[in-house]
């Protein structure tokens, strides 16, 4: 991810009156890699280390989305079905939450997923910064898990 995608990110929630929560510092994230003995894709990372979810983070659903973006502080791993996740937004107060797959391993693939209440759990994109394209966009498709993510159009 690079930043441009996050200011466009930025921008996005600007229009609709959300404010990030400011930078998440290097040593919390240190510590919740280690905690849970995960390690963060760049492009998550970037985004915790600039805008660490919406100011008022799992409360904050301003945007016209209705999703609210999480602090690093508030996410916590999930077991669904025998695969471990880590929420880090959700849609109209829980109503589903996106979810990243997060590996031990640098480089490992870490999808996003949408986690239903029912405990289903529908993979929508490859990577983190596919997820915020397809949130800028307005791609309710992806967003609502309408569609399961199938890659990059061409």
């Amino acid at each position: 991810m690079d930043k441009s995608l996050l200011t466009r990110l930025s921008a996005a929630w600007a229009a609709e009156d959300v404010r990030p929560a400011g930078p998440a510092s290097s040593d919390a994230i240190a510590a919740f890699e280690h905690r849970h003995g995960v390690s963060l894709p760049p492009d998550f990372r970037l985004y915790l280390e600039t805008l660490n979810g919406a100011e008022g983070g799992r409360d904050e659903m301003g945007n016209k989305e209705t999703i609210a973006f999480w602090h690093l502080d508030e996410i916590e791993p999930e077991d669904v079905g025998g695969v471990r996740v880590f929420p880090f937004a959700d849609f109209l107060i829980d109503s589903h939450r996106y979810v990243i797959a997060l590996s031990p391993e640098p480089g490992g693939s870490t999808p996003i997923l949408i986690r239903h209440q029912n405990g289903s759990l529908i993979r929508i994109a490859d990577s983190f910064s596919d997820f915020v394209r397809a949130y800028i966009a307005g791609d309710e498709d992806i967003l609502h898990g309408v569609r399961a993510w199938s890659g990059p159009s061409a």
